[in-house]
């Protein structure tokens, strides 16, 4: 091109360097916008971790209380119910009826992360590495809350102990897994373990 330079009008050249110079400017204001975008996404997908602990170590204290499968005599009976409200809990009760105690059963959240999925992807790709696990996990956090409010509504599964000792036993593991992915999303937004839960 400077081969040509001696050749073209001024204002050509002019207007070729101002278009230049208009787009270095144009991709470093975008580059900037979509750095603080996910600085933006980081901070909120951070707060979904948060919030999501708190499901997670409810549903763990439900299911350490459930007898596991070879406990022939089980001390403890876990039952979950619907409050008017729609909430569901889980009572549980020693088979004395000496100690008794009801958990919520909190929602799953997953809202947040559904409406931001494909912007994630679009904007960062190391993101999205961490991102998409802990979505899939939460996916199944939420199949495991939901067997689990469900599991007496038929007489024939109020009946049968080993339903919710199996979903116990199954649902920990599940537990423990979708933890580490939340965990791992976590970090990569905060640098910091996930260690607090937020209720709200």
């Amino acid at each position: 091109m400077s081969n040509l330079l001696p050749y073209l009008p001024a204002t050509v050249v002019a207007a070729v360097f101002l278009f230049i110079a208009k787009e270095v400017i144009e991709a470093v204001r975008r580059y900037r916008a979509d750095a603080r975008k996910v600085q933006a996404l980081k901070a909120l997908l951070a707060r979904e971790c948060e919030l999501n602990l708190w499901p997670i170590k409810s549903l763990r204290d439900i299911f350490k209380n459930v007898p596991k499968l070879d406990d022939e005599y089980p001390q403890i009976l876990v039952r979950i119910e619907q409050r008017p409200s729609g909430r569901a809990i889980a009572r549980i009760r020693s088979c004395d009826g000496g100690l008794e105690s009801t958990r919520t059963v909190p929602e799953v959240h997953r809202d947040l992360m559904s409406k931001h999925l494909f912007e994630v992807a679009a904007l960062d790709r190391k993101l999205f590495e961490v991102f998409e696990p802990a979505y899939d996990s939460l996916a199944t956090l939420q199949h495991v809350r939901e067997s689990l409010v469900h599991i007496h509504e038929s007489e024939e599964e109020a009946d049968n102990p080993d339903l919710l000792r199996g979903l116990a036993d199954y649902g920990l593991g599940e537990l423990k897994r979708t933890e580490a992915a939340l965990d791992a999303l976590y970090f990569h937004c905060t640098r910091k373990n996930l260690e607090t839960h937020r209720l709200r």
